[in-house]
């Protein structure tokens, strides 16, 4: 939020419209910086902690014993975590735009 508005300041005393400072950075952390930074950090994190451990699992065979004991993996492994990432998504951008405003 402060790079934005020192940034943003800087042009904006180009035109004399230092006033409307505060609505364009709270404004583009709503709607740009706040979901695309936060997507970006959950798919870092969570794409490569998935992979890692889907690609454990494959190493060890265990998915291999989940299939042979009628359970499927992609119900029992993966579903859970879309609906985790489904749920938490929002909330962490609300938390991040929240933070990037305040400070």
């Amino acid at each position: 939020g402060m790079v934005l508005g020192l940034q943003g300041y800087i042009v904006l005393t180009t035109y004399s419209a230092e006033a409307s400072l505060g609505m364009m950075v709270a404004l583009s952390l709503l709607r740009e910086l706040g979901p695309v930074v936060t997507a970006l950090l959950f798919a870092g994190r969570a794409g490569s902690a998935l992979t890692a451990e889907i690609g454990l699992m494959k190493a060890t065979e265990q998915i291999s014993s989940l299939e042979m004991m009628a359970v499927d993996p992609l119900r029992r492994i993966v579903a859970p975590r879309f609906w985790a990432g489904l749920i938490s998504m929002p909330l962490l951008t609300i938390i991040f735009v929240a933070i990037g405003i305040w400070g």
